[in-house]
């Protein structure tokens, strides 16, 4: 499933870094990056990870970041 996860490219909307792990469900880790698009997927310690708007983690029905949630 998270292979073929794909924002819908909108830069003007605050996004959340999702985590895909070990095939298991993606994870929020962070929030409220800008001026980046919908989709991106950032080359450093979370390679694995995709930046998604509000409205395309509604859409693939992912869990809100939670600060409170501790990293897995």
């Amino acid at each position: 499933m998270e292979s073929h996860l794909q924002g819908c490219g909108k830069d003007d909307a605050p996004l959340t870094l999702y985590r895909m792990a070990d095939g298991s469900r993606p994870t929020a880790v962070s929030s409220n990056y800008s001026r980046i698009p919908c989709g991106y997927r950032p080359g450093s310690k979370f390679a694995d990870g995709i930046l998604l708007c509000d409205d395309c983690i509604a859409k693939l029905q992912l869990p809100a970041f939670d600060p409170d949630q501790p990293l897995r």
